[in-house]
């Protein structure tokens, strides 16, 4: 495709899962071009570029202004960014959401939704990677690319060797939690350590890690994600006096970034502590720190772990696991239908007797009275009476006699 634009094509690929999902809110599923075919050759890449350019500026603020996480804005708005530049378009004039500063993670907190994840996974490989993602702080890529001649082994601990993609750069780190748990499964698995199970005999990708450690999380009712492990390993080893030097050394940082500032949330209590012990002060550590954070799917509440009680929402009862949440939601819109259902007939029940009511009190007592007395002189008349002055037999309201 020729375009007018310096991006390689290989740039725009890096933006093709949040432009399919662009085009598809903008256009619905039917959008030209198909998922399979974008970016494979030129002609492809063409019809998808031609129905990007017919999109307007609001479509793309519209389409923004629905992601309510502003990291998850700002990297949206960064790779439309280049998608507008490579059609030819200006950037959008839209400013970056503030990322608000993160709070202290607490780690006791931390620590039993870790172990919950471990009881609810499914098999050791996913137990593995939990535990290194949780005790070294390792990326989905890099745990993608672990062989088996990466550990070594010694009474007490393992020694990792491995590559850094995103620094380019081979890591070493020694290895001394869940370590039978680890030496066992890489001693027993085959030549892939994590083999992904939707697509037999090839590794697993950093996707499928994440979408893993989301499945557990949503199961046991967390919000939670791979990369948060990291943070999680990080505050620890602050929290146990590590220094930013050593942090850099674990975690692969340039001795010249600030990326141990934003890993580790310490609270300020946690840091008076470890003042307090250095000058021979002795307190215990306080534990107040930040919570796991649970956002309740029904009223959108943002509750702390220790306000959920069995499991339920303080503030609407729903449950904070999400499908039973759907459940109770389905069950709940059912009953209110069925109830609405009732209150109509009785309204209309309601408005029936009103009516009945009405008619009996226009009815006058004199009327009434009246029509007892004719009755009454009616019924005095004798049959023959009757008869001799050609009176109708019948009874009053009766219909007309038969034609013999």
């Amino acid at each position: 495709m020729q375009t007018n634009n310096s991006m390689a094509k290989s740039s725009l690929a890096k933006s093709r899962r949040r432009l399919i999902f662009f085009l598809r809110f903008v256009n619905g599923s039917n959008f030209e071009g198909d998922d399979s075919d974008v970016f494979k050759d030129d002609d492809a890449l063409a019809v998808t570029m031609a129905s990007a350019k017919r999109i307007t500026d609001a479509k793309y603020h519209e389409y923004l202004n629905r992601i309510v996480k502003p990291s998850t804005h700002n990297t949206h708005m960064i790779y439309l960014n280049q998608v507008r530049k490579f059609i030819g378009k200006p950037k959008l004039e839209r400013k970056r959401q503030k990322i608000p500063d993160k709070e202290p993670l607490d780690l006791d907190s931390c620590e039993t939704m870790f172990q919950k994840m471990m009881d609810a996974a499914r098999c050791d490989r996913d137990r593995v990677i939990l535990a290194l993602l949780r005790h070294e702080g390792l990326r989905e890529n890099e745990i993608c690319l672990l062989k088996k001649e990466n550990f070594k082994y010694f009474d007490d601990h393992l020694t990792l060797h491995f590559y850094r993609p995103k620094t380019k750069k081979w890591g070493d780190i020694i290895i001394s939690n869940d370590i039978h748990l680890i030496e066992q499964y890489v001693r027993s698995t085959g030549d892939i350590l994590f083999p992904s199970e939707t697509h037999g005999g090839i590794p697993m990708t950093p996707p499928g890690i994440w979408y893993m450690v989301h499945s557990l999380a949503k199961k046991i009712g967390v919000d939670w994600h791979a990369h948060a492990f990291r943070h999680f390993s990080a505050t620890e080893l602050g929290v146990k006096g590590l220094t930013r030097e050593d942090l850099n050394n674990q975690y692969g940082w340039s001795p010249r970034s600030n990326t141990a500032a934003i890993y580790v949330n310490l609270s300020n209590s946690v840091t008076q502590a470890k003042k307090a012990a250095k000058n021979g002060v002795d307190i215990a550590r306080p534990v107040e720190v930040a919570k796991v954070k649970t956002k309740c799917r029904h009223c959108g509440a943002v509750l702390d772990s220790d306000e959920i009680k069995g499991g339920r929402c303080p503030v609407c009862q729903f449950s904070t696991n999400p499908a039973e949440t759907i459940k109770e939601i389905k069950s709940r819109e059912e009953l209110q239908a069925k109830n609405d259902a009732l209150e109509a007939k009785l309204l209309a029940l309601e408005l029936k007797i009103d009516r009945l009511i009405e008619a009996r009190d226009a009815i006058r007592p004199e009327d009434v009275k009246n029509a007892i007395e004719a009755k009454r002189e009616y019924e005095k008349i004798s049959p023959a009476e009757v008869e001799y002055h050609g009176l109708d037999p019948r009874e009053p309201g009766e219909g007309e006699p038969d034609n013999e």
